[in-house]
């Protein structure tokens, strides 16, 4: 499910209840596969990885947050995009 920011109520509801699952859950789930993708491709641009991973674009948009505070991602502007790369 693709979603808009900033996001009604009904549609924040749609998105963390998705089989039950809690916000963590979902955060833990898009950050395993942000973390596959750029590891596999060395490199990957925010929009891309927005358009490209199967999850609300709002949970890949934390799970990206999530890691460049913990570390595990850094960002760098290239042009008019934002590139994600590993530390």
């Amino acid at each position: 499910t693709k979603v808009s920011l900033p996001m009604s109520a009904g549609e924040w509801k749609q998105t963390f209840a998705k089989d039950g699952a809690s916000i963590v859950s979902l955060l833990g789930i898009a950050e395993g596969l942000i973390l596959e993708m750029i590891s596999t491709r060395k490199s990957c641009v925010l929009s891309e990885l927005v358009t490209e991973l199967d999850e609300p674009s709002v949970i890949t948009i934390m799970a990206v947050g999530v890691l460049m505070k913990e570390g595990l991602l850094k960002a760098k502007k290239s042009d008019d995009r934002i590139l994600l790369e590993l530390p």
